[in-house]
């Protein structure tokens, strides 16, 4: 058995062990089997970096891929290597989500919601029961793409992914893909700022934040 270091993929440091002699490799973080991925330490310049773990693990050729993050009926098929990151995917130049170039997706930063999550607890009295849709800012994929242009310093264009080709990778994933389409999020994100008395995080400001000049 031998640990195998990745780097960053879903959070930084992490590894995999590989078995040899059994073609098998304990994923760790790395990959996904069916479970909707944890984004929260991601950005653009670290969504390569976790592909080119999920590259390295691939180079080992197993027979089995263990991931931490799966439902437990499903089976250890190595193609989940391949699919870990497939609905959600910025590679190279281009931005691939399976939404429709018109759709508008409600969208918040981490640390707006650690913010709300926050007065929950100091604001416990005035909130207590309440229900809260929570959103920044909405944008369309290509709008998002032009956006990310700009941050990154080099050209991405957005390519929608077929809803089948998600489907294989996850139903619930696209359930939701098509919820989005059909219905959507409704937070008024306005009213919130408002009510709180907080800006809150636009997309532009966040790619900014998050991206590295040239897109390195």
């Amino acid at each position: 058995m031998v640990a195998v270091e990745l780097g960053h993929t879903d959070t930084d440091y992490t590894a995999c062990l590989n078995v040899p002699s059994v073609g098998l490799v304990v994923a760790g973080d790395a990959a996904y089997n069916d479970i909707h991925l944890y984004l929260a330490e991601s950005n653009a310049q670290t969504r390569q970096e976790w592909i080119a773990a999920l590259d390295k693990i691939e180079s080992l050729n197993p027979r089995a891929v263990v991931a931490s993050h799966k439902r437990p009926e499903n089976d250890d098929d190595p193609g989940i290597i391949e699919q870990s990151l497939a609905p959600y995917s910025l590679q190279g130049s281009t931005l691939t989500v399976a939404l429709g170039p018109g759709t508008k997706l409600q969208m918040i930063a981490v640390d707006d919601i650690g913010w709300f999550g926050a007065r929950a607890f100091t604001d416990a009295a005035a909130l207590n029961g309440r229900e809260i849709d929570l959103a920044g800012d909405v944008r369309t994929m290509p709008e998002t793409a032009e956006i990310l242009t700009e941050a990154l310093g080099r050209p991405i264009a957005f390519a929608q992914t077929p809803i089948e080709q998600v489907r294989q990778f996850s139903k619930d994933t696209a359930t939701m893909l098509e919820w989005f389409e059909r219905v959507g999020f409704s937070a008024d994100i306005a009213g919130l700022e408002r009510e709180f008395g907080r800006a809150l995080t636009k997309l532009p400001d966040w790619a900014r934040r998050h991206a590295r000049p040239n897109g390195r």
